[in-house]
């Protein structure tokens, strides 16, 4: 939950660095690897998170509620074995 929390503002792709948002520890610090930077850097910015939900841009906007039917189509075209979870 907290990735898709994350903002445009909490990413430095110049450092590949993402503070995520942690609210009982404050900002907690990411090291992107090379490959990540690359997604991330042909994100359209459509509003303030970096992975916009269907609201961006406007007032109040919220971030993507989840990944799970971006997760299902990833796995499809890398062709993983469904048993494959995000986490791994």
């Amino acid at each position: 939950r907290e990735v898709l929390n994350a903002r445009w503002a909490d990413v430095d792709l110049g450092n590949a660095t993402l503070w995520l948002p942690d609210a009982k520890r404050g900002a907690r610090r990411v090291d992107l690897p090379p490959q990540a930077v690359a997604v991330i850097r042909g994100l359209p910015r459509k509003g303030v998170f970096i992975f916009a939900g269907s609201t961006a841009g406007e007032e109040g906007e919220r971030p993507r509620h989840d990944l799970n039917r971006l997760w299902q189509a990833v796995k499809g075209h890398a062709r993983l074995p469904e048993t494959f979870r995000l986490h791994d």
